[in-house]
């Protein structure tokens, strides 16, 4: 008797802007081995001039001139144009407190707050 499992990857997608000194924070739940994609910024076709990533105040994910921008130590990380992170295949270990900042070309300021739960899942026979 064979047993076949079939996974369906899901990618969850999620977007929260927040400026000032507003604190809105965008709570997200995902499966173990899900894509997440975490968008900084909403705009109409606006390419943010740099973007910074930390992960439980360390910084996971940069590019642009911000000081603090690197290129992303995680492998499944990755942060497009636009200030999104893609994370793939997600683990348990990363979940935790995602921040975003972003310098749009007007001179704004965009920070972005997510609480991201990665969950295990648990196959029965």
């Amino acid at each position: 008797m064979n047993i076949v499992a079939s996974l369906a990857l899901l990618c969850l997608s999620a977007a929260a802007t927040v400026s000032g000194n507003e604190s809105t924070e965008t709570v997200l739940s995902a499966a173990q081995g899900d894509s997440v994609l975490l968008q900084c910024y909403i705009g109409a076709n606006v390419t943010p001039v740099w973007t910074t990533w930390m992960k439980d105040g360390q910084v996971v994910a940069g590019n642009g001139s911000h000081p603090m921008g690197s290129s992303a130590a995680n492998p499944r990380f990755a942060l497009e144009q636009n200030g999104t992170l893609i994370i793939s295949e997600a683990i348990t270990e990363d979940s935790g407190s995602f921040l975003c900042s972003s310098a749009l070309p007007d001179n704004r300021t965009i920070n972005a707050r997510f609480q991201l739960q990665i969950t295990s899942f648990l196959f029965g026979i």
